[in-house]
């Protein structure tokens, strides 16, 4: 997942990853992807998948005491082009991928 996904404006690349673990620690290994890569790819095999990804926002949250930090954006964010055909606009440039299962709100589509 991507941290800071509830900021209007979070961090462009994230690495996380551990530095060091006890001797007793069994597990804890880090996987990095790209994130682009596989939306691209997503758009490739699963078009259906990747539009809905583009087009209903996810609402991204963080309560802890004293703060409430909530912020809705698609998974998947295309470059604007000014195209008003929906179909052509699904194949613009994607510049951005928002990802974090553990800071997912409730969906709120409009109704439709």
């Amino acid at each position: 997942h991507q941290d800071l996904a509830y900021y209007e404006s979070p961090p462009g690349m994230q690495l996380l990853h551990c530095v060091a673990m006890g001797e007793a620690v069994i597990g804890g290994e880090s996987t990095l992807i790209d994130a682009l890569a596989a939306a691209y790819r997503l758009r490739e095999v699963r078009p259906e998948s990747f539009e809905c990804l583009v087009r209903c926002p996810a609402t991204f949250v963080k309560q802890r005491a004293g703060a409430s930090m909530t912020y809705r954006r698609p998974h998947i964010v295309l470059a604007e082009d000014g195209s008003s055909d929906s179909g052509e606009m699904m194949e613009n440039e994607i510049v951005a991928v928002h990802w974090s299962p553990p800071f997912e709100g409730p969906v709120m589509l409009p109704p439709g």
